[in-house]
């Protein structure tokens, strides 16, 4: 490249040279109008322009071998699961996202996959986050309301990704971006997003994409049917929650309530024939008002010998799969506890299982035999 530019400034000087030259003789001859001076004045011309032209595909050159520049791509495609006892593999309802980015400049640059954030939700992101200096360097924190905040956490870490290459690529459950994607929105069928890669500087890459549910999900069925107790729901608290395509029904779970068992709660509502992630979209909005209705309400199981227990609140999930779900709740869960639940039981095989969240967060996981087992074993140490 130095020769080049060599060669071009030896070039350029020559023609400038010889241009001035004749326009310096002209003017000595007082020949302003002859061929010589014509020549002389489109020579310096030609040679400026021609400067110009070089220097700037010099800078481009420069530009090209030095530095990065980076666009984000990304692929649906099919997931698998491990299903059978022989350990085989089958395709999952939902679709894995891979998300990478392509440096598509000759240098080397840093970059981080920072996650995905709802196109509405942006500007409020970049001001807080692109924009505010005490946080561009702020390494405990992550962007807001980003995918990654939760579940596709990258710690902050950077990949150098080299000229005309790729990055790692990112794959992300299909399932957990509709559930992220879809909570609080009416409408669950499309989502505008922006998928996000920054580098040092916390400037950011942006690839803006719409989501389609049935870009995510191979086989769009949402035959679902909830049933809820109208001591803890009311017709107009269910109008709020919006649904598509659900079935909704009134049913006395607890018409001899209080009243013990297995499980020492009360049914809220039960979720019937629900496919793999339906329970996380409406479902979370009507858990939050069923339970705090049944806070109020402070309801006690009474056992044979007359004592009184607290109750608790369970929901009941089914599916087509011969696989049921008792979901006991001993506080109200918070967003992250929700999805937590909601990924515990998309992995359960089929059976009947007790899940339930704690005072403290944790999640305890039983089948109903061990469940038995283990209200026997409590019953043994008093």
């Amino acid at each position: 490249m130095k020769d080049n530019k060599n060669k071009a400034i030896l070039l350029v000087s020559f023609l400038l040279g010889f241009g001035v030259g004749s326009l310096i003789v002209a003017l000595i001859t007082h020949n302003n109008g002859d061929t010589a001076t014509w020549f002389g004045g489109i020579a310096a011309l030609v040679a400026v322009i021609f400067v110009y032209l070089q220097l700037k595909y010099e800078q481009e050159d420069w530009n090209n071998e030095h530095k990065s520049d980076i666009e984000v791509q990304m692929l649906v495609v099919p997931a698998y699961e491990r299903v059978g006892e022989a350990g085989g593999y089958g395709e999952r309802d939902w679709r894995n996202l891979k998300i990478w980015a392509v440096n598509k400049k000759y240098g080397s640059g840093a970059y981080r996959f920072v996650g995905i954030c709802k196109k509405k939700d942006y500007d409020s992101i970049k001001k807080r986050q692109f924009e505010d200096p005490e946080r561009i360097f702020n390494k405990t924190n992550s962007l807001l309301n980003l995918i990654d905040d939760t579940k596709y956490d990258t710690s902050q870490r950077y990949e150098t990704i080299k000229g005309r290459s790729v990055s790692e690529t990112q794959t992300i459950d299909g399932e957990y971006l509709y559930d992220f994607l879809s909570r609080g929105e009416s409408n669950t069928e499309s989502f505008d997003a922006l998928i996000i890669y920054v580098d040092p500087f916390n400037n950011p890459t942006i690839f803006e994409h719409k989501f389609k549910l049935n870009e995510l999900r191979k086989n769009v069925d949402k035959n679902i049917g909830i049933a809820y107790d109208p001591e803890f729901l009311s017709k107009e608290e269910i109008g709020k929650i919006k649904y598509n395509n659900v079935e909704i029904k009134e049913h006395n779970f607890n018409s001899d309530a209080p009243k013990a068992d297995l499980i020492y709660s009360i049914c809220l509502f039960l979720i019937n024939s629900v496919v793999e992630g339906a329970i996380g979209n409406g479902t979370y909005d009507l858990l939050k008002i069923a339970y705090r209705n049944f806070k109020q309400k402070r309801l006690f199981h009474t056992d044979s010998s007359n004592n009184k227990t607290i109750a608790t609140a369970k929901i009941v999930i089914t599916d087509r799969n011969n696989k049921k779900v008792n979901v006991v709740f001993e506080k109200e869960p918070t967003d992250i506890e929700w999805l937590n639940i909601n990924d515990v039981i998309r992995h359960l095989k089929n059976g009947d299982y007790i899940v339930k969240l704690n005072e403290n967060g944790r999640i305890n996981i039983w089948t109903i035999l061990e469940y038995a087992q283990y209200r026997h074993d409590q019953q043994e140490k008093k």
